[in-house]
C-alpha cells in the first residue's frame, strides 16, 4: 500500500487568506477598534451592481450574454464604479470631509455584487437632527407627473425586477 507523503499533514492557512476564520476575526477587531476611537458611524450605504447600467447593455446587445452569466465582466465594472464612489466619498463630495469608513463586497443572489459602508462624518457635518437626514435621504419614488425623467431612471437602475 503506497502512502502519499502529504497525506494528513496539517496546513495552516496564514491570516491574510480571504475567507479564513482568523481573517474574518482580524477584519472584525478592526472594525471594533474604529468604532471604539470613532463612536457609531453616521451613515450607512449600499452600492448595488445594476444589470441596466450602460456598459452592461451594450455588452449585452453586442454579444447576446446576459451579464449576470459573465462575472468576471460585472465585477470589473462594479469595482471601477466603486472606485469612482470612494474618491467622491473621501473628496468630500458628497457628505463633506470623513473621519472614517470602511465597507465590504458581497455578492448577490442573482449573481451581481453589492458594498455596503459605514461612514464617520467630521465632526462638523454630522446629521445633529432628522431634518438634516430627510435632505440627504429620500426612500421613495420621484413624482411620475412633475419628474418623469427622473422617475424613469429610479425605475430603471435602482429598482431591479424578477431574478434571472
Amino acid at each position: 500500500m503506497l502512502k502519499h507523503p502529504q497525506l494528513g499533514q496539517k496546513v495552516i492557512l496564514p491570516s491574510s487568506f480571504t475567507g479564513d476564520k482568523r481573517y474574518m476575526f482580524n477584519n472584525c477587531q478592526d472594525a471594533m477598534a474604529i468604532c471604539k476611537h470613532y463612536g457609531y458611524p453616521d451613515l450607512f450605504l449600499t452600492i448595488t451592481c445594476n444589470p441596466n447600467w450602460p456598459e452592461f447593455q451594450r455588452y449585452t446587445r453586442r454579444e447576446g450574454i446576459p451579464i449576470v452569466d459573465r462575472p468576471d465582466i460585472s465585477c470589473r465594472v462594479f469595482h471601477a464604479n466603486l472606485k469612482c464612489l470612494l474618491t467622491d466619498l473621501k473628496g468630500g463630495t458628497f457628505f463633506g470631509p470623513l473621519n472614517a469608513g470602511m465597507y465590504t463586497i458581497e455578492f448577490q443572489k442573482r449573481g451581481l455584487p453589492h458594498a455596503h459602508f459605514f461612514l464617520w462624518l467630521d465632526r462638523r457635518n454630522t446629521l445633529q437632527n432628522v431634518e438634516l437626514v430627510d435632505e440627504l435621504i429620500c426612500a421613495e419614488l420621484p413624482n411620475l407627473a412633475t419628474f418623469s425623467n427622473l422617475y424613469r431612471m429610479v425605475i430603471k437602475y435602482m429598482i431591479h425586477g424578477p431574478c434571472g
